[in-house]
């Protein structure tokens, strides 16, 4: 199956792939992968995910993707 991931923030700079466009593109992944298996191809750890957003609605790293998902990845935020 393939997913749409746009990563946000520095994100982008980490990732292990070459994504087509800086920070977004498609990618493959085994029918009934989560967030979390979409994470480590990408070659993330799951310690520097802030929140991830699966076609609009926040979401679990557990969560079950489907084909045609657009999965957004935003690293931890901090304020002061």
């Amino acid at each position: 199956m393939i997913v749409e991931v746009k990563l946000h923030d520095t994100l982008k700079h980490k990732v292990k792939l070459n994504l087509p466009d800086y920070g977004s593109g498609e990618i493959p992944l085994p029918v009934g992968a989560t967030v979390n298996e979409l994470i480590l191809r990408l070659g993330l750890e799951k310690k520097i995910i802030g929140l991830a957003v699966v076609s609009k609605r926040q979401s679990f790293l557990d969560q079950t993707l489907k084909s045609g998902d657009f999965v957004e990845i935003f690293s931890p935020l901090a304020g002061g």
